[in-house]
Formats: C-alpha cells, structure tokens, sequence
C-alpha cells in the first residue's frame, strides 16, 4: 500500500472575508468582468460576470422589498439555471430568508411542495417566466413572484448584513426522519466556506465544474458559493445532461481545465460503464486537483476502478479524494485522499467489540470502509462518544461522531426539541456543546472514516452490520445487479431480528427466484447473515432523499406496514406488524 501523504497544498492568495456578499462586493470592485459562471446546456453556454451577478441580485431584492418585509421566508421554485443563484442573493441583499427547493416539476409530482411551505412558513415563492404557472396550485396560499417582471433600473445597494442573522434555511436530505429546515446564518456560511477553502486548497489558479442540483448542499455551497466566496469561475451544467450523457461532464473539465469538480459516488460508476474508449481519447484529466466523491456513501472499490480506468487521461491517483459533511454544519466538514490511506479492517473486531484494526489486503475477513477526512482541520473540534454512556471513544474505536465550530448552523427552523436533541450533545464529562450527527464512525491516524447511520444499524446477534456492507454485496452477487441500487435493514421475528433485503432490479416472472439466491448466497459470503427475505420493487419504489440516499428505515416502516410496493419477493409481505 502507497502509504506517501501529501505535504504540501496548494497556497491560496485568497484573504478571508466576513461574509459571502464582502466577497461578491470585493469581486466586483477589483475584476467586474470576469466571468463568476458559465452555464452549459447542450451545446449553449450562458456567460456571467461579477458585475452582472450582483447588479441582476440587487434588482430582484428590490422586487422583493415591494412585497415582503424583512426576515419572510421565500422559496426558490427553479430549474438548474443562474437564475436561482442570482435570486438567493436577491433574497439575502433584501433581507428574506430563501428557502432551498428541488425544481418546480420535481415538488410539483409529490406533495412536498405544500409541505415545505407550511414546514418554512414562506409567504412567497421566488421563479420565472418559464415556470410561474407551474405553481398555479398553490398561488392563492402564498404570492408568486416572476423575477423576469423586475425593473432593470432599479437596485438595492449592498448592504453588510448581521453575521448571526439567519441567511437561508437548508433542508436536511431526509434519510433516517422527515426533512429539517438548517437554520444557516451569514456567519456559519462564511466559516464554511473559509474551511472548504483551506481544505480544497483553493488558489487564484483554481477552476471548478459540477453538475449537481442547487437546491442540494452540495452543488450550491460546496461548488457554487466556494467558486464565489473566492472569485473564481464555475462551469456548471443540469443534473439531466450528465445522466444522459455523463462523458459531457469529463469533457467539461478537460475543456476547462479545471482543478475542483464532486459528485455522488453513483457518477463515479455510471462514468467507468457508459463513457467509450473513444470518448475517453479527448479527454485531458491532469489538472484535476481535487474530484470530491461525497453525499453518498464512498465505495473505495469505485474509486480505485475509476482510477484504472481514467488514469489514462493525465487523472492522478491523488486527485481522489472523498468529503463528509451534512447541511447541519452548512455542507462540509473534511475530506481526505481515498487510495492511499488504509481501508480494510478485521471483519469480526468491528462487528463484536466496536474497534477498527487495520489490514494489510482484503480476505474473507475484512471489511473495506473509506476514509472521509482529516479530523481536526481550522476550528472543527471532533469527537467519536459512545451514544449511550456519552463517554468519549478510544482512538479506532467506533462511536457516534460529534462536532463543534463556527460552521454548525444555528439549528431547526421550528423544532426546538430536536434541536436541542441534536445540537447540544454535551460528553459525560460535561464537555460541549456538540452537533451529535447521527453517524457512527472511528478516527485512526486522525483521520475520521464513517461506517454508517446509527438509525440503519443492523443488529443481528449481536452483530453490528451497516446496510452499505450488505448493499455491495447485492450489487456484486449477479450482473443483472450491477449498478442497482438496494436497501437492507431487519426486522423482529420469533427468532430475533432477521436480515430483509429490497432491490431495484429488472427480473422476470423467469429469472427472479435465480437472482433472488445468488443475492443469498452473495450476502452469506461477504457479511455472514443469512437474509430472510429478498424483494424486487420497481426503481421508483425504492425511496430515496433529494440527493438519492436510499431511506432504509422509510423503506423498513412500510415493509413492516404492509405498504411496501413490490413486484416479487422471496417470501410473502408480512401483515401490518408495528413498528418499534
């Protein structure tokens, strides 16, 4: 194993600012025509400068004034366009909260959109021309405000905001309970994107591309307001092109040369399937400095496939790197290089007595679990606690993970229970406050590796297993299963908790049962539990959250009410049987 760690980073001549809009004002000031982002759709690309950035923000903030006061709540309702940027600065210039929201078809299938509104208490939704009638529905609830009816003469000026004033409200992905509206002040953003700064090593050479959805964490703070809040430019695209064709999303970094892009470890795979030879051979990777895996959870096994097929390309081996964060602490909190720390650990010490033991290669009896940061980076304070006893761990052994520092946002927008559940984790030696984050995980060599969700851990006696061990081991028991997607969770029976597995899968009234065992005998082989039942749903049946975590515990409540929709299954759906 490469055990060589990188000492130096690049250095940014990039002096810290209070807020984001010192930044934009700064950026503004010093290069008003530099291009902040270019938007590519097909084979269009949309140019906007600094200048351009702040002047289209301060007119729609002066529509806004003309019809909320300060401190309302407005949600953004548009597509993947420069247009929901300019508006969420629209709405802090203005002094209103915006709230974050998929695109409006996406909120408009579901009743997510009724929801969000009534959870945020928004009077307003904040959209277009192309999109105003889309919110037809729910017009007579709250005001509909086109941006393209703004004045192109009329400007709020910058204004320096309160850093603890609430900026927006970042809903939380969903995974484990209902969505949570983060309450994200100027301050915490700022501190975020100074750390992002400090980890990605960004410099004034530094260029990012993405592809990720807006109204996700991810794509708007971690790519979009990082890019900014530095002044360097940003290609972005539409979600839909890359999964159409995701070569365009390599192409658009070789184009650009660019040193920062991320995505969800799903890319990663749906690259190394779908890109050609062909295609490959256009393609220049060698200024990528940083190619983030994140927002799910990071297959080492993909990272090292990527690598090999893309190496190629100029692609150096220590460009990957993964990133763990959550909206909680605005989006990011560290990241780490995948390929050269270590990842294999003894099977049976981490799943009996809680502690990670390195291993050399992999066997029978190792699990694989990928490095997620440098722990301890700027001010970010972390600590692994066992959630029980609140006794702070040994170092390797597993925990839940706490965090501190100034990017932890100032808790749920109207839940103070849960907020006080979450945000103030204090040890048993009264140390704290911490954001205990529900993830369960270790640090070795100070570096934090997260091994699961601690509401999706599945105790079979007495074993702890996490769904993303039995997960893998379904994607790789067939090859009508490769690039799947499934749930794993248990349930209670006469005999104990037993193992269920669900799957997205095309089979047949013919093939079902054949693929059904060699998911068995794949999941007895890697994680040791004989599964109790194996279901194939349809792919739109497997639920997941607006940044496509699959919802194991969502998909094991209606599994055990009865309400699972499904196509075939090894044994039949249990009666309606209550939830614990």
């Amino acid at each position: 194993m490469n055990t060589e760690r990188k000492k130096k980073q690049p250095q940014s001549a990039i002096r810290h600012m209070t807020t984001l809009f010192d930044a934009l004002q700064r950026w503004e000031s010093e290069k008003p025509q530099s291009i902040a982002i270019s938007f590519q759709k097909y084979a269009a690309v949309r140019e906007l400068s600094y200048h351009e950035l702040n002047t289209q923000a301060r007119e729609i903030a002066f529509l806004l004034k003309e019809c909320f006061t300060r401190g309302t709540r407005v949600v953004l309702g548009f597509e993947q366009e420069p247009a929901y940027i300019t508006s969420f600065l629209g709405c802090s210039i203005a002094g209103m909260v915006a709230v974050t929201s998929a695109p409006p078809d996406e909120m408009r299938k579901s009743a997510r959109l009724e929801w969000l509104l009534e959870d945020s208490g928004a009077l307003g939704i904040l959209t277009n021309a192309a999109a105003v009638g889309k919110f037809d529905h729910v017009a007579g609830s709250v005001q509909v405000i086109d941006i393209d009816t703004r004045s192109r003469d009329q400007l709020v000026p910058d204004r320096s905001p309160d850093p603890q004033d609430l900026m927006f409200l970042q809903y939380t992905s969903g995974s484990t309970t209902a969505p949570k509206g983060a309450m994200v002040t100027y301050a915490a953003l700022a501190a975020n994107l100074r750390h992002i700064q400090n980890n990605l090593g960004i410099s004034d050479q530094s260029k990012f591309v993405s592809w990720l959805p807006l109204y996700h964490d991810m794509g708007l703070i971690f790519m979009v307001f990082a890019a900014l809040y530095c002044g360097r430019d940003i290609r972005l695209m539409t979600p839909a092109e890359f999964l159409r064709r995701p070569e365009r999303w390599l192409q658009a970094i070789s184009d650009c040369k660019a040193t920062i892009t991320a995505a969800p470890n799903f890319a990663y795979r749906l690259c190394i399937e779908r890109i050609s030879d062909e295609q490959m051979a256009t393609l220049d990777l060698s200024h990528l400095e940083r190619f983030l895996n994140g927002s799910e959870p990071v297959s080492v096994r993909d990272a090292e496939a990527f690598y090999d097929r893309f190496k190629g390309t100029g692609l150096k081996r220590s460009a990957l790197y993964s990133a763990y964060g959550m909206a909680e602490l605005v989006v990011f909190a560290c990241s780490s290089e995948i390929l050269d720390r270590p990842s294999y650990f003894c099977r049976d010490r981490l799943e009996q007595s809680g502690w990670a033991v390195p291993m050399e290669t992999e066997t029978a009896d190792t699990l694989q679990i990928a490095p997620c940061g440098l722990a301890g980076r700027d001010d970010l304070v972390t600590r692994i606690v066992d959630p029980v006893t609140l006794t702070p761990c040994s170092h390797g052994a597993i925990g839940e993970v706490w965090l501190s520092g100034a990017s932890v946002t100032a808790g749920y927008w109207g839940k103070p229970e849960v907020t006080q559940e979450t945000y103030h984790g204090y040890t048993n030696g009264r140390e704290g406050p911490f954001l205990r984050t529900g993830d369960m995980g270790f640090i070795l060599d100070d570096c934090l590796y997260i091994s699961g969700r601690m509401k999706e851990l599945i105790i079979i006696r007495g074993r702890n297993i996490f769904p993303s061990d039995v997960c893998y081991a379904v994607e790789r028991s067939d090859i009508s299963m490769q690039g799947r997607r499934a749930a794993a969770f248990s349930v209670p029976s006469g005999a104990g908790e037993e193992l269920v597995v669900v799957c997205a899968a095309k089979v047949t009234s013919d093939t079902w049962q054949y693929v059904a065992s060699k998911i068995i005998s794949a999941v007895v082989a890697d994680v040791g539990v004989l599964p109790a039942n194996v279901i194939f749903v349809q792919n739109r049946h497997l639920l997941r959250t607006t940044s496509g975590k699959i919802q194991h515990s969502v998909i094991r409540k209606h599994y055990l009410a009865g309400t699972l929709v499904y196509d075939f299954s090894l044994q039949p759906i249990p009666e309606k049987i209550s939830v614990p």
